[in-house]
């Protein structure tokens, strides 16, 4: 059984691979390597790929990053290396909490951009058939190259995205379209006159570049994001911040502050929190219990059956009809901290 907790999270990161990348980067195939001078081979990038992979591992790990999506334009190549990396980790330290959504920053027609984030588990095969569905060539890119090709914008409105892809019904549910709601620059959706595709979107959250929040955003876009103005939504779209991280050092990962709470490494529950993000997203960090009952034991009991329950540290709730032994087992759980009922004083 798991549970919904807060995470820190960075939902747009570049790697060495993007094309914008402002930074030194592993070497391609056939380009002369610093160290040996000799000319690369496939497994000198895979090894310097591989090594980057585990220092930015433990970099997210030391600014406290439970979520983080690797979001490149129109590629995913160098997730398999992050996905190893911390596997790697959690085979040698069972505690390392550290989810990766494979993604990618789309450009779509009219230079209009978004994220689209996938469930962790979804294997290399499906995010493929994804990127064919958009119109991105995989056959043309050099996975080994040093850098991705210049970036072709898409041929189909962002707001159409999510209906190419739902045509792959094993991809259903399992990805999360995301258009950037950032507030004055050349690919936001919030631009004048362009209402007509913000509302027939189906998208429930947008994203804001750079360390922009809703508190940063001007009047207009607040509006048009709040569900009020009808001629933009009726629903209300929450713009969640990113670092937009592509420097050398990372610097700017995670600093845009923003903890989500989740209960798996899905889409879903990135959807969920988008629809409840007053109780599940927060852009200052959350106040959570210094002490809490991590799970309650039950066994020799006449009325339940044996079980262990995993318990949330924030909220848990019982749900059944009469009868059923939710008292009893709120009777336990103050027996387990050394309390009954039979000890507090008539009423």
């Amino acid at each position: 059984m798991s549970y919904a907790y807060w995470r820190k999270c960075d939902f747009q990161v570049h790697t060495p691979r993007d094309p914008n990348w402002t930074g030194a980067r592993p070497v391609g195939i056939g380009e002369v390597v610093p160290k040996t001078g000799a000319k690369a081979t496939e497994a000198d990038v895979d090894a310097a790929r591989m090594q980057w992979a585990v220092e930015f591992v433990d970099l997210c790990e030391s600014k406290g990053l439970e979520a983080i999506a690797l979001t490149d334009h129109h590629e995913m190549v160098m997730v398999p290396y992050v996905q190893r990396a911390i596997e790697d980790r959690v085979k040698s330290d069972t505690d390392f909490r550290l989810w990766l959504f494979p993604g990618m920053e789309l450009t779509a027609s009219g230079g209009k951009q978004c994220l689209i984030l996938f469930d962790a588990d979804l294997s290399e095969d499906w995010r493929r058939q994804a990127q064919g569905k958009l119109g991105i060539a995989f056959a043309n890119q050099d996975e080994k190259a040093a850098k991705s090709p210049k970036v072709t914008q898409l041929s189909l409105n962002y707001a159409d995205i999510a209906k190419e892809l739902d045509t792959l019904d094993g991809l259903r549910g399992r990805y999360i379209v995301l258009p950037n709601v950032s507030q004055g620059n050349s690919h936001t959706v919030l631009v004048d006159g362009a209402h007509g595709d913000f509302r027939r979107m189906p998208y429930v959250g947008g994203y804001l570049d750079q360390g922009q929040t809703i508190d940063t955003l001007g009047n207009k876009n607040r509006k048009r994001l709040s569900g009020n103005d009808k001629t933009w939504s009726l629903r209300e779209i929450y713009p969640l911040p990113t670092s937009d991280c592509r420097s050398v050092d990372y610097a700017a990962l995670g600093q845009n502050n923003t903890w989500i709470k989740l209960a798996e490494p899905t889409a879903e529950a990135i959807r969920q929190a988008f629809l409840g993000h007053r109780s599940r997203i927060c852009i200052v960090q959350p106040q959570t219990p210094s002490l809490s009952v991590s799970e309650l034991a039950i066994e020799g009991s006449t009325i339940l059956q044996a079980t262990i329950l995993p318990l949330s540290p924030e909220l848990n709730s019982a749900i059944g009809g009469r009868g059923s032994g939710k008292s009893s087992l709120f009777e336990y759980l103050s027996f387990g901290l050394g309390r009954s009922c039979y000890g507090l004083s008539p009423v």
